[in-house]
This record gives C-alpha cells, structure tokens and sequence, in this order.
C-alpha cells in the first residue's frame, strides 16, 4: 500500500514539473517582441502607464498546460536574463520557477 502511495506521488510529482516547465516555455514564448519589455519589470508595475506602452500583459498572467489552469501570482526579474515566475495551479497547488531568459 505505501509502495502504491509513493508511486502516486511520484507520477504527480512528475507531472506537476512536465506542467511547470511548459508554462516556463509558454511564459517566455508570449514574452517576446512587443511584450519583451514587460520581463523587465516586476508584474505588480505591468499594468502603469509608463511600464511598458503598447504591451498587453494577459498572455502572461494566466493560460492552460495540458488539463490544469495556472495563474501568475507574482514575476520578478533578477537581472537582465532571469527572474522568479510564482504562479498558482487550478488545484490551488502554487509553483515557484527560476527562469532563465535569452538575450
């Protein structure tokens, strides 16, 4: 029975980083040209004005990995090339991803 449980774990343990690293490529495939700017800024300063004119930041802030919803609760950059992705699942589980970006 214990054997069962872990292998469970295990599969959804799994999945849950399949799902985490598709959004990884997701977050950063919407994240270019025109909203390239937006990786630049923390995610509470998207929405003002002067952040980042002409980007819409909805492509960033929620979509749908296989059958589970995510939502952006937070992004940080660290530097240029990388930030903190935190994000929420449907199932209310919540995900933290250091992201690396390209130049």
């Amino acid at each position: 029975m214990h054997a069962r449980q872990r292998s469970s774990q295990a599969l959804v343990t799994a999945q849950t980083r399949d799902a985490e690293r598709s959004v990884a490529m997701a977050f950063k495939q919407h994240a270019a040209g025109a909203h390239a700017c937006l990786l630049a800024l923390p995610s509470s300063e998207w929405d003002l004005p002067a952040g980042c004119p002409g980007a819409n930041p909805a492509a960033l802030q929620s979509g749908r990995v296989a059958d589970r919803d995510w939502q952006l609760l937070d992004w940080q950059p660290q530097g240029a090339l990388a930030g903190t992705l935190r994000l929420q699942w449907s199932d209310g589980r919540q995900s933290r991803l250091d992201l690396e970006l390209l130049p």
